[in-house]
């Protein structure tokens, strides 16, 4: 098989090191030493986790179809299926979207005591993950240049989380909404 590009390598290693950094600031309990049982960031902790997840999904992809875009010009012209493209693209994102899933789950769980969901926050992120691959695709598609579809990640990101309802209950947002 091909051997990982370094941007490949900086893609894995951000999960663990982004899961790493949410436990390591998350990891708090009023009682003198740390347990699950009296850590109340868990609920911070999960919706941290989807936020790293739609985050590694735009940024795994959000460039994907501009890169290619000369390559998918002369499949068109051999005419070679679009559908086989997306199937390969979305196959070889999903595959890097376990690993990153996994590694973020592990790290991110341990480090926080959190036991026995590691199944639920995992698929909760892969999920997410590939939402943000769509997402990603997407956009992608739409634009001709990747700084833009860069560029577009905050624009994607931001309004979701604002409107996710962790920091601003949704009885306390603007009623015109």
């Amino acid at each position: 098989g091909e051997a990982l590009t370094p941007a490949m390598e900086s893609a894995l290693l951000a999960s663990p090191v982004l899961a790493l950094l949410i436990g390591f600031v998350l990891r708090h309990s009023e009682s003198e030493y740390y347990d699950f049982a009296s850590a109340f960031h868990i609920p911070v902790y999960l919706f941290l986790s989807l936020v790293v997840a739609m985050f590694l999904g735009l940024t795994n992809s959000v460039d994907d179809i501009t890169r290619d875009r000369p390559v998918l010009l002369r499949e068109r012209n051999l005419n070679v299926r679009l559908g086989y493209y997306v199937l390969a693209k979305a196959i070889t994102l999903a595959t890097f979207a376990v690993i990153q899933c996994i590694l973020f789950t592990l790290v991110g769980n341990a480090l926080l005591s959190v036991r026995g969901v590691f199944w639920i926050v995992f698929c909760a992120m892969f999920l997410t993950t590939m939402s943000g691959v769509a997402i990603g695709l997407v956009i992608s598609a739409l634009v001709h240049e990747s700084k833009t579809a860069v560029l577009a990640i905050p624009v994607v990101l931001i309004p979701q989380i604002i409107l996710a309802g962790a920091l601003i209950k949704y009885q306390d947002m603007n009623r015109d909404l």
